[in-house]
């Protein structure tokens, strides 16, 4: 089944490392991944206005979905810490 709005971030990505950023055109919107997590975690990132900087919006330390609201528009990706073979999804939920 394939999702509506929904957006791939990641697909398998690789230990300790960050996808390619895509364009948020704004809103909650759901993360969902799932990965080899071995210890390691998988996190959402917001990059701020300065071009450089990137904050965590979420983290997974097992599969699962989670509720992010007030996205501002903006680059977005996925890190990977120690968890390997990782894939990520954004769906716009609002």
């Amino acid at each position: 089944m394939a999702y509506l709005n929904a957006v791939p971030l990641a697909e398998n990505l690789a230990a300790d490392s960050s996808s390619t950023a895509v364009t948020w055109p704004g809103g909650a919107l759901s993360f969902m991944s799932k990965a080899t997590f071995g210890g390691g975690s998988v996190k959402l990132e917001y990059q701020l206005p300065d071009a450089s900087t990137w904050v965590t919006l979420a983290t997974h330390t097992a599969a699962g979905i989670t509720r992010v609201e007030g996205v501002p528009p903006g680059p977005i990706r996925v890190t990977t810490v120690t968890a390997s073979a990782a894939y990520a999804w954004a769906i716009l939920t609002g």
